[in-house]
């Protein structure tokens, strides 16, 4: 869908590739793909989130959970998928407690809720933790200015 508007620009303008697709990933948050029907109906066929560009590619990973879904692929395995494509610890260990949560038959939502709110916690210390040594390499800076 994106190649398209690629094309389109690179018809109008002589840019490098990466940066066509930096700003299209950088103006755009959601797709939606509409088709025809063949009663002539128009139907949303797909919606994506544009998450970014990595090594020139623009990533749209709610695109492959949706299609993982529609091909009957349980969610914990897409989760976990996406956790080792984007080797971020936080989405393996969420892929890991939504397993939990499905096999346990628990409150699924106030579980995911219990966990997105421990994440933000984790994030919080993590920024208050880089935070204070900033501002210990600051002071000790200042300390080794010599007058």
């Amino acid at each position: 869908m994106l190649l398209r508007l690629e094309t389109m620009i690179l018809m109008g303008y002589d840019m490098p590739v990466l940066a066509i697709r930096q700003q299209i990933a950088s103006a755009i948050d959601i797709m939606v793909h509409l088709g025809r029907l063949r009663d002539h109906s128009r139907r949303v066929l797909e919606i994506s989130e544009v998450l970014g560009v990595e090594k020139g590619m623009i990533l749209a990973e709610l695109h492959l959970l949706l299609a993982g879904l529609n091909m009957n692929i349980p969610l914990e395995t897409l989760l976990k998928d996406f956790g080792s494509r984007s080797g971020n610890e936080d989405i393996r260990d969420f892929a890991n407690v939504v397993q939990a949560a499905k096999r346990s038959g628990g409150n699924l939502i106030h579980i995911i809720q219990k966990t997105v709110q421990c994440m933000e916690d984790k994030l919080a210390v993590e920024e208050e933790i880089a935070t204070m040594l900033a501002a210990r390499r600051l002071e000790e800076r200042i300390m080794d200015i010599q007058v």
